[in-house]
Parts: C-alpha cells; sequence; structure tokens
C-alpha cells in the first residue's frame, strides 16, 4: 500500500495560498493567526493586509 498524499490540511486552496502570499509570514504565530483569519471567510474573497 503507497500513501500519496497531495497538500497540506487547510493549505491546499488557491484562496488561502494567495492569502499567505500576500500575508508574508515570518514566523508560526503569524501563520496561526493568516489561518484563523481566512478560515471565516466562505467565499474565498481575501481583503489587502496592510499590517501583520
Amino acid at each position: 500500500m503507497k500513501a500519496k498524499q497531495f497538500g497540506i490540511f487547510q493549505f491546499e486552496s488557491a484562496g488561502i495560498t494567495k492569502f499567505m502570499k500576500e500575508l508574508k509570514p515570518d514566523s508560526l504565530e503569524d501563520i496561526i493567526a493568516g489561518v484563523s483569519l481566512y478560515r471565516p471567510r466562505t467565499n474565498g474573497s481575501n481583503s489587502k493586509i496592510h499590517t501583520k
């Protein structure tokens, strides 16, 4: 049996990928905050990120 996986849970979608590129996290805390900010959104829309 081979386990072939693709993606990381909660980071697979194009929306979260774009969001995290705009956020430019430089610590684990930034990644956690980014996921927390993104997940409540249901339509995948993202606002501009001005500050961390």
